[in-house]
């Protein structure tokens, strides 16, 4: 008993240097009085002057104070374009390196992507999705079990698939809205997201799932959105 514990201790030791170096702060970052800052971590690595970082982190600053939440940012490793927004015990942004790279400097679109995650926080879609998804998991499980027919059961499992896929276009489209919104009421430009998804767009042109059954609307649809809001916010200034 006492050689597995210390093998599991030995194992978690070492994976803590690991994790350490895949996920930082970004408060803690800024701190730095290096003018260049270079992070690396699961074969990926991102270099950012560190003005550029203080500069992300002030934008962060002024969409929590629109969105009237708390939380903290961080960045994280990844090779694909992407940001999270975890509610469910501690509000935390998360941007990967592959995001950083493509949004650059653009102040109006880190204003759009932080808004939209700001405002999944806001609307707790977390633990929305939560309280849906466990109910469809157990309806499935349900329905595998009681139903011998493979084709049937199929069928059935495309059906709670796409409800929860509607759910999550419709958090998708609200974030959207009101992370816009924020945005433009902390003096930055309306057209952040829209552009910000034709970058997103041009990288990753799109794939053959059925719009019904995918989390996020398609690139395409939300672009026509987002601009067509982006018009409306314009002409409100």
């Amino acid at each position: 008993m006492r050689q597995f514990a210390q093998a599991l201790l030995l194992t978690t030791l070492t994976l803590i240097p690991f994790l350490s170096h895949s996920a930082w702060e970004v408060k803690k970052l800024i701190q730095s009085d290096q003018d260049t800052l270079t992070l690396t971590g699961s074969g990926s690595e991102l270099e950012i002057p560190t003005n550029q970082l203080r500069q992300i982190n002030l934008i962060f600053q002024r969409m929590c104070a629109r969105a009237e939440q708390s939380g903290s940012f961080w960045i994280e490793t990844g090779t694909t374009p992407n940001a999270s927004a975890r509610g469910l015990g501690s509000n935390r942004i998360t941007v990967n390196f592959a995001m950083i790279s493509l949004i650059g400097d653009d102040d109006s679109q880190w204003a759009a992507l932080l808004g939209h995650e700001l405002a999944h926080l806001k609307l707790k879609h977390s633990k929305k999705g939560l309280k849906r998804k466990i109910p469809l998991a157990l309806a499935q499980g349900l329905i595998n079990e009681k139903i011998e027919n493979r084709a049937i059961s199929t069928l059935l499992g495309i059906t709670t698939q796409a409800i929860d896929a509607n759910y999550s276009q419709d958090q998708e489209n609200d974030s959207d809205y009101l992370g816009a919104i924020w945005a433009v009421e902390a003096g930055y430009s309306p057209w952040g997201a829209a552009e910000l998804h034709q970058k997103l767009l041009a990288i990753k042109p799109g794939d053959n799932y059925p719009d019904f059954l995918k989390s996020h609307p398609s690139s395409e649809k939300r672009i026509e959105k987002l601009s067509r809001l982006a018009e409306r916010l314009e002409t409100e200034q």
